[in-house]
């Protein structure tokens, strides 16, 4: 290898000196060699620029043709599932339909009408299936009557809220859209059944893409990434996408549906590497030009400095006698061949005069060399300082401009062309007023001669203008230079461009004061105002007025359309806010979904009676947010000057109280603060001070109720619930604490103490012989939340020594639907641990059964809302029924609560709920009875023993 690159070296070494010597030969050559590698230089530069450019406009171009295809086909996705909504709003209020589910005895006939009359929609495999009020299929076509006891819950939903539902379900390996749609009721306000449309979704998206043809693939996609169907299918090595939220005008949720448009990414590039290839040809052409010119200009353009070149080195050589040199035209050769024939003419006399001066001014000259030798030292020494001062001056990260007497501008440094953009050459001569904004140039000349004048120095800021024209604020100082004699010789003008510094200066200013979101005043400057009115109240001997404004769920909107559209519903109330109510009266943002409005100088509390309802119907108006509508509705309370406190933090902890209670009366009114509310916030934060010392303490106890087998009879568990036994109180339920534990946060060391005393407890039964059981806690919404929740749990059962299999939590579903892919990873690792998992007062919260079904949950536990109206209210039972149907198909058990009676008992048996808990078998009861309760319980089969009947003490 090491004699190949001598090779090459060998022969590049050569070739290299004899481009050089060709260079050195003649000026044409380097004419020429200078004009290709300007041209080069150039051309490369505006080429590439130019090709970059226009590649940069034509893969926008694609990129726009490429989004502006999926925007289309999901239009025309979100068009079809319009008009499949359509078509079944249309089939639903159909009058032998209604008819039929309103009267039993024309039901067939009418029915048998319909179905026969109904012929699906245009190219779809599309079936109509029909659920009477309690969610049982009545008939449908395409033999599709089939139980729906997986929907049953959420059809009962539908038909109560009278809204439109749509979901993917899978039917083998076959992917079904399911859009349901309640049928009305002749009585107002009701619905008497629904209507199911089942398409399999590739018919669906086959119909809606029909109109599209081309090698793209275009795929319809569920929101997490999940393909549905694609137009067809094909391998892509390089695939380039667009991607477009599907959006349809009905109830669905968001996010179900999106649409992918993929294509190979070399075929839809291609004419960017034609737009190489001809920026390669034009660049290949304007070379070749560029060199033939050079060619020929080049030995024209030096013909004349050859024959000058020839003469001077005659000259040079000692020939006396030389040819005067041919003088044509006017150019800069020409006058350079006029020069040198003069000069030629000259030289002899010259060169005679030299010799006798030279004798003349030999003696001279030694006299003077050792004086001129010590002054060239002095200045050498001088020159250094002042060479050390130019480069301080030039490298200097402020902008300095050096005037004369007159103040005109003799020099300028770099940093002046970099904050200005003049060049030196743009300025020289010029006075300092001429960079300086018009309406401030008579200024900054009258400060220059006053007050430079007087006092030597000036500092301060101006406007001033840039080159191209823009205005920036400038720091400037000016200083006079005075000479030995007290004379000013010169100005020196420093200045920085301080825009930016200003510009985050006030910035920084107003995020202090304000809230970012909306630009309301935050907590601090709303505090400070409030201060301000009441001063001015009190000299006026006014009143004021301050309400909080709490929005009513509006934590609901924000996690199902998410935050951006949040943040764009809070922008939209601020602005609302703020049409309420006066210039002179200020509006805040407190954080989250909290609002301030201070009332200045308010007449009596009727006429703040009429702004906070006036406040009121404003938010109850809908919200138009990025094509979704949002209606919102607020609590407000108010507090009063001087009647409710003398000063902002009263006032404003008063508004709150105030608003607390007006979301007590039922949310979406307002409430004046009163005494009792301050003696209930009192009672609160008293009842919070003493909890944080209620464990320590050894007032808090664990009372336990059991769960039976309800066919068995036999205990399978039972749940540990927590009371507080206070020593000036009394027995306090968890209702009244649990509450509170969990705005100030107790709730997590309050949690771990039950599952630390419930684990203890459960291992000391075993050791006194009794039965393996499974004891059941409650999780709190913050301990659900806790990052490290299941070590923790761990924990605690290495220390009790309880196997995770004795132990089940109990977490509600808004809990888990809060953030369902938290919860699933959650849950996941409890299952993995050996921990069992049950859904707490099932039936009360918004699940989703999509998301329910993939959670690994043991026990759904019906809440004892539905089991108490049994057996006197249908409803329930239609409702207890349904949940019974649904967790036997998610393969779960079913816990009933609330089990109080016998007709209640035999019910759930007939219905095959698989266990209960309730005062019919015993009451929560401390650990000693519960002890005694196991001891003396004996297994029945499939009954409740009589002992058990009533609450064990």
């Amino acid at each position: 290898m090491n004699g190949a690159l001598t090779k090459n070296n060998n022969l590049v070494t050569p070739a290299l000196r004899g481009v050089r010597r060709w260079l050195d030969a003649s000026i044409a050559h380097r004419i020429t060699a200078s004009a290709l590698a300007l041209t080069l230089t150039i051309g490369a530069a505006i080429g590439g620029g130019s090709y970059l450019v226009s590649r940069k406009i034509l893969e926008d171009a694609i990129a726009r043709e490429l989004a502006n295809e999926t925007a289309l086909a999901a239009r025309q996705v979100g068009s079809t599932l319009n008009i499949l909504h359509a078509d079944l709003s249309r089939l639903s209020s159909n009058g032998t339909l209604v008819r039929a589910l309103a009267d039993l005895s024309v039901r067939d006939a009418d029915l048998a009408t319909f179905f026969k009359d109904y012929s699906g929609p245009a190219r779809l495999s599309a079936t109509l299936t029909l659920y009477d009020s309690l969610g049982r299929p009545i008939t449908g076509t395409g033999n599709d009557t089939r139980p729906s006891y997986e929907h049953a819950f959420w059809l009962k939903r539908v038909i109560d809220l009278g809204f439109t539902y749509t979901e993917i379900t899978r039917d083998g390996e076959t992917r079904q859209l399911i859009i349901a749609k309640p049928v009305p009721s002749p009585s107002a306000g009701t619905h008497a059944g629904i209507l199911v449309m089942r398409i399999p979704v590739g018919d669906m998206f086959k119909r809606a893409m029909s109109s599209f043809t081309g090698e793209l693939v275009r795929r319809l996609k569920t929101g997490r990434g999940e393909t549905l169907a694609e137009t067809h299918s094909r391998t892509l090595s390089a695939p380039i996408s667009a991607e477009q939220q599907v959006d349809v005008d009905v109830a669905a949720p968001p996010g179900q549906f999106r649409l992918e448009v993929l294509g190979e990414r070399a075929e839809i590039l291609t004419p960017l590497r034609w737009l190489a290839a001809g920026y390669g040809v034009a660049a290949g052409l304007i070379l070749l030009i560029v060199l033939r010119v050079a060619r020929r200009l080049g030995p024209r353009l030096t013909s004349g400095l050859a024959r000058l070149s020839e003469a001077a080195a005659s000259v040079s050589a000692g020939h006396a006698a030389h040819p005067e040199l041919p003088v044509k035209g006017q150019d800069e050769v020409a006058r350079l061949a006029a020069a040198f024939n003069t000069m030629i003419g000259n030289v002899d006399d010259l060169h005679r005069e030299l010799e006798s001066r030279v004798l003349e001014r030999t003696v001279t000259l030694q006299d003077t060399n050792s004086a001129l030798v010590k002054e060239i030292l002095s200045h050498k020494k001088t020159g250094e300082q002042l060479h050390v001062a130019a480069n301080a001056i030039e490298n200097a990260a402020e902008g300095v401009i050096i005037c004369d007497a007159e103040e005109g501008i003799v020099s300028v440094n770099k940093a002046f062309t970099r904050i200005t953009g003049y060049s030196p050459e743009d300025v020289l001569g010029k006075t300092p007023e001429a960079l300086v904004s018009d309406e401030q140039a008579s200024a900054m000349r009258s400060e220059i001669s006053k007050i430079v004048l007087e006092h030597g120095h000036w500092k301060g800021e101006l406007w001033s203008s840039k080159k191209n024209g823009e205005s920036y604020l400038e720091e400037r100082s000016v200083s006079a230079v005075k000479d030995d004699d007290g004379r000013i010789v010169n100005f020196i003008i420093l200045f920085s461009d301080v825009t930016k510094q200003k510009e985050d200066e006030r910035r920084l200013q107003f995020l202090a004061h304000h809230d970012p979101l909306t630009g309301l005043a935050n907590r601090n400057l709303f505090q400070h105002r409030c201060e301000e009115a009441l001063l001015r109240a009190n000299r006026k001997n006014a009143k004021a007025a301050v309400m909080f404004i709490d929005l009513d769920h509006f934590k609901t909107v924000n996690d199902s359309l998410g935050h951006a559209y949040g943040d764009e519903l809070l922008r939209n109330v601020a602005v609302r806010l703020q049409e309420c109510v006066r210039k002179t009266d200020s509006v805040a943002r407190l954080g989250g979904d909290e609002f301030t409005v201070l009332l200045n100088e308010v007449g009596d509390s009727g006429d703040v009676a009429l702004i906070s309802k006036k406040i009121l119907d404003r938010l109850s108006e809908s919200f138009t947010i990025a094509g979704h509508e949002i209606y919102l509705s607020g609590s407000l309370g108010v507090s009063c000057y001087p009647d409710d406190g003398h000063n902002a933090s009263m006032l404003i902890k008063n508004a709150d109280a105030a608003m607390h209670a007006a979301k007590e009366q039922g949310r979406n009114n307002y409430q004046f603060f009163s005494a009792e509310m301050n003696a209930q916030a009192l009672e609160a934060l008293m009842m919070a001070s003493s909890l944080r010392l209620a464990i320590e303490r050894e007032e808090l106890m664990l009372e336990y109720q059991p769960r039976i087998e309800l066919h068995a009879g036999k205990v399978m568990g039972v749940e540990a619930l927590v009371r507080w036994n206070h020593p000036n109180l009394g027995r306090i339920m968890p209702a009244q604490f649990i509450g509170i534990a969990e705005k100030t946060g107790l709730i997590d060391a309050l949690g771990e103490w039950v599952l630390r005393k419930a684990s203890r407890q459960m291992v000391d039964w075993r050791q006194r012989g009794a039965a393996p059981l499974r004891v059941a806690v409650n999780l709190s919404a913050r301990q659900f939340r806790q990052a490290d929740l299941t070590e923790r749990i761990a924990a605690i059962l290495r220390e009790t020594g309880l196997e995770a299999a004795a132990l089940e939590v109990e977490v509600t579903e808004s809990m888990v639907m809060h953030n369902p892919q938290g919860a699933a990873v959650v849950l996941e690792s409890l299952k993995e641990m050996g921990v069992a998992v049950a859904i707490d007062d099932f039936g009360t919260g918004y699940s989703s059964l999509s998301y329910l079904k993939r959670f690994p949950i043991d026990y759904i536990k019906i809440d004892q809302s539905f089991i108490r109206g049994i057996p006197r209210d249908a409803e329930d039972m239609g409702i207890t029924s349904a949940i019974i149907a649904m967790a036997k198909t998610l393969g779960v058990r079913l816990i009933a609560e609330g089990v109080d009676n016998v007709e209640q008992l035999d019910f759930l048996k007939r219905e095959g709920c698989h266990e209960g808990q309730g005062f019919l078998i015993s009451s929560p009861i401390p650990a000693e009875a519960m002890a005694r309760f196991l001891d003396s319980f004996v297994e029945t089969d499939g009954g409740v023993p009589e002992h058990g009947r009533h609450a064990i003490s």
